[in-house]
């Protein structure tokens, strides 16, 4: 019975009427060597009657199955099955369907024999965890295990909002949550935000968490960044160059025909002088034309009263 599941199995993963990629049978090619009639037969129907026949014309045939049994696999047999094939692995075979696939798997990767104790250790383990993360070092005291926790969960009743909130390490449950919280501003590009938190954070949290990415193999390093820094990178943000034809084109530019050192261009700070070309503003403020032009790229108020243009 145990090689019969096999079989079913193997043949459930050929092609039906057309063999499927890296395999060189189908069912309709088995069905024909063994003078099946196969027209109208469903997929499942043909196999049962593919082994119907090899058990009763006594034909052998080798189970491929790469001699590793997948978790989908797995998942298809029942559990008196999974008995079995645990019996024939020789180990404990007790434990529901759950653990005894995973018994199965684990044995084929890494040779250890799982016992229902430890699997039932590993799954409470696994599933603090997910809530706190998990950090184990080796002897010399680097890194050697990594996981951050699902979720990031803070010291505060107000609900984890990154995008308008602030957040640092005293902020959050332990170190693995503020290292995912670092992570959601990166993956969400949210350059303030990440800039305000790190010009906050001191050299040697800054170096744990770039030895925390590295050990998770996630592309972010985080380097030290001054206050100053931060200042003219949201600075330069704000005040980008942008195209506001649409509003200087409303200013008439004109040349200055009034009294030299009369009128100052608060822009530049410099003196109006008879004959530069002037633009007068609707709240009658008066500029360099090219001093409010620039002026008005990078911020649409009057430089004076900031009424908004």
């Amino acid at each position: 019975m145990y090689k019969i599941e096999e079989r079913r199995i193997e043949l459930n993963t050929l092609g039906h009427t057309k063999p499927k990629k890296n395999s060189e049978n189908c069912l309709y090619y088995l069905a024909d060597k063994y003078k099946i009639k196969k027209k109208s037969l469903k997929k499942k129907e043909l196999i049962e009657i593919i082994i119907k026949h090899e058990i009763e014309h006594n034909i052998q045939f080798d189970i491929n199955i790469n001699n590793q049994y997948t978790e989908r696999i797995l998942n298809t047999f029942n559990k008196s099955l999974l008995e079995k094939i645990c019996k024939d692995l020789n180990l404990s075979f007790n434990g529901s369907k759950r653990f005894l696939i995973e018994r199965i798997i684990e044995f084929q990767q890494t040779g250890k024999k799982l016992k229902l104790k430890e699997q039932i250790f590993i799954e409470k383990t696994r599933i603090e965890h997910s809530v706190n993360g998990y950090i184990n070092y080796n002897l010399d005291q680097t890194i050697n295990q990594v996981i951050l926790p699902d979720l990031v969960i803070t010291n505060s009743i107000i609900p984890y909002d990154y995008v308008n909130n602030i957040y640092y390490p005293e902020h959050v449950l332990n170190t693995l949550h503020f290292a995912l919280h670092i992570k959601i501003l990166h993956e969400h590009n949210l350059h303030l935000q990440l800039n305000a938190t790190i010009v906050q954070l001191y050299e040697n949290e800054i170096k744990f968490l770039n030895d925390i990415f590295s050990k998770l193999n996630i592309n972010i390093h985080i380097n030290s960044i001054s206050y100053n820094d931060h200042i003219e990178e949201a600075v330069n943000i704000k005040y980008t160059k942008k195209d506001v034809t649409n509003i200087t084109s409303k200013f008439e530019s004109k040349t200055y025909k009034g009294d030299d050192n009369k009128e100052q261009c608060t822009v530049c700070l410099e003196n109006i002088k008879k004959g530069e070309k002037i633009t007068k503003l609707d709240c009658k403020h008066m500029f360099h034309t090219d001093c409010i032009n620039e002026w008005i790229s990078r911020d649409n108020t009057c430089p004076c009263c900031r009424v908004s243009l």
